[in-house]
């Protein structure tokens, strides 16, 4: 959380690789054993059951893994910026069953507890929230936008390497300005966010040393 700001851990709620049999064990697990304040980290519960065909056994496996799965595929198809939720981008299907299902009083609770939870509508699973971990409500703890934000700081970053051995002067200040700016402009166009801006400058002490 202090040190490794670069990249987001998608968490499940098993304990002892055992899943929670219920949303109320999962809430306190949370607020017990994972009292977690960070957008770096985004907590989704729940086990759903798959029958391997190689083995001929039922495997449980936990929600990030089929995320783990979608979220390459959205990048590609989508951009990371648009929620992986909902019926749109958030079916989870194959399985066989899953471990728990929150009623609707239960996904009030998992919700204001930063829990993400699969839910049905009869027909389709989908994946119901994508909060962050983050004890506040606010851009930052929604999930796409952490990953945007990381996406912006790893395209500035790698634009910024590519200036380490320019010439410290005017000419470089304003290039960069501009490639930075237009790498931004980007994230407005595909609807990321409504505004991003850069500015680039130098102190007295790095016009000296050059």
């Amino acid at each position: 959380r202090t040190i490794r700001q670069d990249f987001v851990f998608i968490a499940d709620d098993t304990d002892n690789n055992q899943f929670t049999v219920s949303p109320q064990e999962a809430i306190e697990w949370r607020q017990g054993k994972f009292n977690i304040d960070s957008y770096y980290t985004s907590i989704f519960s729940q086990g759903l059951t798959y029958y391997d065909e190689y083995t001929g056994k039922d495997v449980t496996f936990s929600v990030p893994s089929r995320i783990a799965a979608k979220l390459p595929t959205q990048s590609v198809q989508t951009g990371l910026h648009y929620p992986i939720a909902g019926q749109r981008r958030g079916i989870i299907d194959g399985f066989k069953g899953f471990t728990w299902m929150p009623n609707n009083a239960y996904k009030e609770k998992l919700y204001a507890n930063r829990i993400n939870y699969l839910q049905t509508d009869g027909s389709k699973t989908f994946i119901g929230s994508q909060s962050t971990a983050v004890n506040s409500s606010g851009p930052l703890s929604n999930l796409n936008n952490v990953f945007t934000i990381l996406s912006m700081k790893r395209e500035l970053n790698d634009l910024l390497q590519s200036y380490v051995f320019e010439l410290n002067n005017d000419e470089t200040v304003n290039s960069l300005y501009t490639e930075a700016n237009t790498l931004l402009n980007n994230y407005v166009s595909n609807q990321s966010c409504e505004e991003a801006t850069a500015t680039v400058g130098r102190t007295d002490y790095e016009k000296q040393q050059r």
